[in-house]
């Protein structure tokens, strides 16, 4: 484009569309096409033989609506005027968002986390209920292990095989470690298990 900006524009004058055309394609086999480019060493109408030209790659182009945005602390992406939930996991990642008419789709990279239908409606949340009941499994999941983290470094490296062995029973560990750690409060750590 700059080329033909530079060289075909400038000091032309034109009476309509067609003599714009009939000049500029007699400007193209006379000039244009006949000049040797730097780059390639040959002139446009010989590197643009059809026989020597190869068909593009069959590339659907992505017309949705594309943002990228940060997951917050609730586990909420705003997009759209409504709210949609990620996995807890993506908290403070910066995921993208890609919609259509019918659906909203969140990625990290190139990998699809979610889709949901799209919803026209302002101020919704949509998915909070499936990933809070995640986000809150994997807390408590984080505070049991706390919990057994504490008991073994209190009681020594026995006391994790005790643990596993503990969990292998239809017992609650959860309820077992927490009445361990009741007991080394009110004894003290140096307890036998066996």
């Amino acid at each position: 484009m700059g080329y033909l900006r530079q060289n075909f524009w400038p000091l032309r004058t034109f009476t309509d569309l067609t003599d714009v055309n009939s000049q500029v394609r007699l400007w193209l086999e006379q000039v244009a096409n006949q000049r040797r480019h730097r780059e390639t060493g040959e002139t446009p109408e010989a590197r643009f033989q059809p026989e020597t030209l190869r068909a593009l790659p069959v590339i659907v182009p992505d017309y949705r609506d594309t943002t990228e945005t940060l997951v917050h602390k609730d586990l909420r992406l705003p997009f759209d005027g409504n709210r949609y939930c990620v996995p807890p996991r993506y908290v403070g990642h910066h995921l993208t968002i890609k919609a259509n008419a019918c659906s909203v789709t969140i990625y990290d990279q190139h990998q699809d986390i979610v889709s949901y239908a799209r919803c026209w409606q302002r101020g919704q949340t949509l998915g909070a209920e499936r990933f809070q009941k995640e986000l809150l499994a994997q807390r408590a999941a984080a505070q049991r292990s706390a919990e057994q983290q504490r008991l073994i470094s209190w009681l020594g490296p026995s006391s994790e095989s005790y643990l596993r062995r503990l969990a292998d029973t239809d017992r609650s560990l959860t309820r077992q470690v927490r009445e361990l750690l009741l007991l080394i409060r009110e004894y003290g750590p140096s307890v036998h298990l066996g």
